[in-house]
């Protein structure tokens, strides 16, 4: 029996007993979970197809939940009800409508963090998601000559070591107190391989094979185990992890505890991308460990491997960092957190998985390569619901989203606007955004937030002593998605930009933007006066 304070039972009780809170007054919801009470979802499985004949660029995630029946004396049909589940926003903007799944409008629930949720009846989901096109580069030209002569001198500048030194002296990273770690080290990779890509565009071959020269002297200490803190094998949680982080849980930013590996890793998967797609020997000779390095953030985990590659994906787990219900990722490993799992950078997580698309691609493994664009898409999908606040957005409330517009890190319990080392605006607001990259341009959408956005940021950075050219570099990249012009203007007058990043790839991102339209400049100019006085509390 039931009454206000529990369930009461005067013999012993073994099974399972479903309650359910009924979100509204009406008995339409009340029947409705009653209709339903007998089935239940015991556990499921994901899959994730590429039907390349059908359609190459969208990813299918299906959910196939296994349910079981409970024994009741509601009345009901012959048949077994179907199962009633409650699908997240962002599930529901892509789940397939077919005559597996029915939605119900009449019963709604809050979501906790992650808005309110719609019921779903059926024991198979289908979402769809589209797959980024975009691959190395942009995916339009650059067309005024005056960008190209700008770029092609800023390279030239870029890609300069420090008198006396040659390309090969780029190794010393790999090997001081502070920056020899996967995460610094592989920042200075990317940012070469960016670097060397963006050399190639302007036809500078000189500084192009320097700065292919620099990453690879980086990045090959890396998979050859020479540098001062090599990548081992952990056999207990099955996956790469640094000498000293095996060793020290703190050492490397957590790294043995397998903290931030998608963020750490996806630079170096970026850097060896461009590295294999410009020499076939160093795929050859580098074949195994690069394998092993993407399966660590993005194994497929069903023993998907090349007959010439030593390296089983069932060695590491599926997709590490991924929550495929959530459709984000999470990053804090297997520390332990007191309001759950968290993530900070929502754009390095997308990142780790557009490097091992790239890496993929350039191995010539195109079933590989379908199965990450499809966790870069739900975490690009996920971003834009979870991370980004728009105006009257349904996920989080006004007083939060108003005055901050992206969050901060991400909690399983709890989220904030703040990051791990400071409470600026600019500090959330370029964390969701580097590294920029061809593939930033999927999550730098849609254009109505990015003007609010934009016009939240002019209203609260005005005096804060945190903003400098480094972090500012990253909203000047924002800024390009709507107002080109006025982005190239504000990064030529930057003496220093994000480090991950050379300012001639930022060039490059801008002038390589769509221009500005009537319709982007209406975009700006109506978040700037929505946004007055918003950000000052």
């Amino acid at each position: 029996t039931w009454d206000s304070t529990g369930a009461h039972t005067t013999h012993h009780f073994e099974g399972v007993m479903r309650a359910a809170v009924v979100p509204s007054n009406s008995t339409k919801d009340s029947d409705m979970l009653d209709a339903h009470a007998e089935a239940y979802a015991t556990g499921g499985s994901v899959r994730v197809t590429v039907d390349r004949a059908k359609d190459p660029d969208v990813g299918i995630v299906a959910f196939d939940w296994q349910v079981a029946y409970l024994g009741s004396s509601i009345p009901r049909d012959e048949l077994e009800p179907a199962l009633l589940m409650l699908a997240l926003p962002h599930h529901v903007d892509a789940l397939v409508a077919d005559s597996s799944i029915g939605f119900l409008d009449i019963i709604r629930y809050r979501g906790g963090l992650k808005g309110v949720c719609r019921a779903v009846l059926g024991s198979s989901w289908r979402l769809a998601e589209p797959l980024t096109k975009i691959g190395f580069t942009a995916p339009r030209p650059l067309k005024e000559q005056k960008h190209v002569d700008a770029i092609k001198k800023q390279v030239k500048s870029d890609v300069m070591r420090p008198a006396g030194e040659t390309d090969s002296d780029a190794a010393w990273i790999a090997y001081d107190d502070w920056f020899g770690n996967a995460y610094w080290n592989g920042k200075e990779a990317a940012r070469l391989a960016s670097l060397a890509l963006v050399a190639q565009e302007v036809g500078d071959d000189a500084s192009f094979q320097s700065a292919i020269n620099q990453m690879r002297s980086i990045l090959e200490l890396w998979l050859e185990a020479r540098n001062g803190d090599p990548l081992v094998y952990d056999a207990t949680y099955g996956g790469l992890v640094t000498e000293k982080g095996l060793y020290d849980h703190d050492a490397d930013f957590g790294n043995g505890y397998y903290n931030d590996h998608h963020f750490h890793y996806g630079y170096l998967l970026h850097a060896a991308a461009v590295a294999v797609k410009n020499d076939a020997g160093f795929a050859a000779k580098h074949r195994r460990a690069l394998f092993a390095l993407l399966y660590d953030v993005a194994s497929p985990g069903s023993g998907h491997s090349l007959d010439s590659v030593d390296v089983d994906a069932r060695a590491f787990p599926r997709a590490r960092h991924k929550d495929f219900y959530a459709g984000h990722s999470w990053a804090s490993g297997i520390f332990f957190m007191g309001q759950g799992k968290a993530q900070e950078s929502s754009s390095e997580a997308a990142n780790a998985y557009y490097g091992a698309y790239l890496l993929a691609l350039s191995l010539g493994d195109v079933a590989l390569a379908d199965w990450c664009r499809t966790l870069l898409a739900m975490e690009v999908r996920a971003a834009r619901y979870y991370y980004h606040m728009p105006v009257g957005g349904k996920v989080y409330p006004a007083r939060f989203a108003d005055h901050n517009r992206v969050v901060g890190v991400l909690g399983a319990l709890s989220t904030g606007a703040q990051t791990w080392f400071g409470p600026s605006p600019i500090y959330a607001h370029g964390i969701q955004i580097l590294p920029v990259t061809p593939a930033t341009e999927d999550l730098l959408k849609p254009p109505s937030f990015i003007a609010e956005d934009l016009a939240f940021l002019d209203a609260v950075l005005e005096h804060d002593a945190a903003v400098d050219d480094s972090w500012s570099s990253l909203v000047v990249c924002e800024r390009a998605v709507l107002d080109p012009e006025r982005a190239w203007k504000e990064m030529m007058a930057l003496q220093t930009v994000d480090g991950g990043a050379s300012k001639a790839s930022l060039l490059y991102w801008i002038a390589t933007r769509p221009p500005a339209s009537a319709e982007t400049k209406a975009l700006l100019e109506k978040a700037r006066v929505a946004s007055a006085g918003l950000g000052e509390t």
